[in-house]
């Protein structure tokens, strides 16, 4: 077993209970922590055995540019998306 993170992904997004906050938009950090078992990736030095990390940064910048109002759903968002994959 072991953990993917990126740490420190920035983003600007518009998201917001607020109207003010839906116009203008803010500047969001987003620190990602997966658990894995890499152990096939690692033995056969291959991609395919274990989680691209390129992927999982595609996934959360897409889901960022999804306007919700909580960050709660957008943290919901990113975790279909990647047990979706």
């Amino acid at each position: 077993m072991g953990t993917i993170i990126l740490e420190g992904m920035e983003f600007y997004a518009y998201h917001g209970v607020y109207e003010e906050e839906q116009k203008i938009g803010n500047r969001y950090e987003v620190t990602l922590s997966v658990a894995t078992d890499f152990t096939d990736g690692a033995a056969a030095d291959d991609i395919d055995g274990t989680i691209d990390y390129g992927e999982l940064y595609h996934i959360v910048a897409a889901v960022m540019q999804t306007p919700t109002k909580l960050l709660e759903r957008i943290g919901q968002l990113i975790i279909e998306n990647i047990q979706n994959k």
